[in-house]
C-alpha cells in the first residue's frame, strides 16, 4: 500500500489503496465516492464496504480542485423557515453571513431541518456537489447531522456551541456567562425570585442560558428552584399563554419579582401577560431578555437584555467556512464571542411587600 500518514502519525488509507483492494481503477472509486453513475452494484457495494471498513475519508480540498466549485453554501437551520423569519436575531446572522459570502463570489441557499432531513437518507445536497460546503445554524447534542458530515470529511462550520463533537469547527457566543449576566444583574438589583422563561432543552442555545440562569442563583446563594422555570413553547402565542397562566396560578407571596426571557422576541409576550394581567413593568416585575433586538429599545418601557454579537457570529463562520473550502490555515477550530448586559427602564428594585 502508498503509505502515508495522517497529522498524528498514523497511517492513511487512500483512495489507490482502495482501487487496489477492490480490484478497479482509482477513477471507478471516485464516481462510487462521488455518486456518480457508470458502476456496477456489486463494485459499488464492494467499494463502499472497503471505505466503510477502513474508514477512508476523502481529502476534499484536494478534490475541489478537481470537482468545479459551485460557488454555493448551505446553510441549514434548526427552526422552521417561518420561525427564522420572524426573528429579528436570525434575521441578523443571516445578513453577516451574506456580507462574507457575497463579497467572496459566494452565495447561500437557506434551508430548515425539516427539508434538509428529507434528503438525509441519500445526503443529495453533498454527494450530488450542489453545494460547497454548510453552515448548520444551531446543533444538537451530538447531532447526527453533524456527526455524518465529520465522517464524510465534508466541509461545514456549526453557528452555535458543538457539545459531545470532538474538533469541530464553530462560531459562538458565551451564552453561559450572558445568562448569568443578566440574572446576576437582577440579583444586584435586590431581587431574590427570579423566573426563567428558556428556550428548548433540545438545542445548546437553550441549555446554555438555562445554566447561566442556574449558576447566577448559586452563586449568590440563592436556591435553584425548578418551578421558576417556565418551558413556554415556541411561539409568541405559546410564551404569552404559559406566563399568564404561570402568574395567574402562583400565590402572591411567591411571585417572582423578575423575570429573565430566553431572548427578545420571547420578553414582548412576557411583558403583554403581565400588563393583562395588571402587573406593571418594572413596578411589579422587572424583565430582560438576550439578544437585544433592535426593537427593544423602543419598547415601554425599553427593554433591558444581554447584547450580542449575532451578525459578527455569522460572518466569522462564513469566513471560517471559505478557509476550510479553500484549504487554508485556521487560527481556531472554536471562537467565542462575548456579550455584555444593556440595563433600561424594564430593570427596578423589588418593590417592598405590601
Amino acid at each position: 500500500m502508498t503509505k502515508r500518514t495522517n497529522d498524528n502519525g498514523t497511517e492513511r488509507i487512500t483512495m489507490t489503496d482502495i482501487a487496489k483492494m477492490a480490484g478497479v481503477s482509482v477513477a471507478t472509486v471516485s464516481r462510487v465516492i462521488n455518486d456518480s453513475p457508470g458502476v456496477s452494484d456489486e463494485n459499488r457495494k464492494r467499494i463502499s464496504k472497503l471505505i466503510e471498513e477502513l474508514g477512508y475519508q476523502p481529502n476534499f480540498t484536494a478534490r475541489n480542485l478537481v470537482r468545479q466549485s459551485t460557488r454555493t453554501i448551505a446553510v441549514i437551520n434548526m427552526q422552521t423557515l417561518g420561525q427564522l423569519h420572524a426573528q429579528p436575531a436570525s434575521g441578523r446572522m443571516l445578513q453577516g453571513i451574506e456580507s462574507v459570502l457575497t463579497s467572496n463570489g459566494y452565495r447561500c441557499t437557506i434551508l430548515s431541518r425539516d427539508e434538509f432531513a428529507q434528503d438525509m437518507s441519500e445526503l443529495r445536497l453533498i454527494k450530488g456537489g450542489s453545494v460547497d460546503g454548510i453552515l448548520l445554524n444551531g446543533a444538537k447534542l451530538n447531532d447526527p447531522l453533524a456527526l455524518e458530515l465529520t465522517q464524510r470529511n465534508f466541509p461545514f462550520v456549526i453557528i452555535g456551541r458543538a457539545i459531545g463533537l470532538v474538533n469541530s469547527h464553530y462560531v459562538d457566543i458565551d451564552n453561559v456567562f450572558g445568562a448569568y449576566s443578566a440574572v446576576e444583574s437582577l440579583v444586584r438589583l435586590g431581587h431574590r425570585r427570579i423566573a426563567h422563561v428558556c428556550g428548548s432543552q433540545q438545542t445548546n442555545l437553550g441549555v446554555e442560558r438555562l445554566e447561566g440562569y442556574r449558576r447566577a442563583l448559586l452563586e449568590a446563594g440563592l436556591a435553584y428552584n425548578e418551578s421558576l422555570v417556565i418551558d413556554a413553547g415556541l411561539t409568541r402565542k405559546e410564551v404569552y399563554t404559559s406566563v399568564r397562566r404561570f402568574f395567574e396560578n402562583i400565590a402572591q407571596e411567591e411571585r417572582p419579582t423578575a423575570v429573565f426571557t430566553f431572548n427578545d422576541f420571547f420578553a414582548i409576550p412576557v411583558i403583554r401577560a403581565l400588563l393583562d394581567l395588571g402587573l406593571q413593568v418594572p413596578r411589579d416585575v422587572s424583565v430582560i431578555g438576550f439578544d437585544d433586538d433592535e426593537a427593544s429599545q423602543y419598547l415601554n418601557p425599553p427593554l433591558a437584555s444581554v447584547r450580542a454579537p449575532i451578525s459578527e457570529m455569522g460572518m466569522k463562520a462564513a469566513e471560517m467556512l471559505l478557509k476550510l473550502i479553500q484549504g487554508k490555515q485556521i487560527d481556531s477550530r472554536q471562537v467565542i464571542l462575548q456579550t455584555r448586559v444593556i440595563e433600561r427602564d424594564s430593570l427596578g428594585s423589588p418593590s417592598p411587600p405590601a
